[in-house]
């Protein structure tokens, strides 16, 4: 059996993420409040929450980061 792409690893982390943190933690009245709540989880999750494999950084502070350091070499 060969190993899955590093894309389809992490998609399957943010999906158990999601299940964890999210799904199984919730009672939706409706299928547009579980739409509403993930799409902010997914937010917060993409900007705000700090990672492992960005130094305990959120992805904003990452990028920030990074592109105040390579912004020069970019031009």
């Amino acid at each position: 059996m060969t190993q899955p792409a590093p894309a389809e690893r992490l998609d399957r982390v943010v999906q158990q993420k999601a299940r964890d943190e999210f799904l199984n933690g919730h009672l939706f009245e409706s299928v547009l409040e579980a739409e509403v709540l993930l799409e902010a989880w997914r937010i917060e999750y993409n900007t705000e929450r700090p990672h492992g494999s960005a130094g305990w950084r959120s992805p904003t502070e990452f990028a920030e980061e990074w592109l105040s350091r390579y912004q020069l070499q970019l031009a």
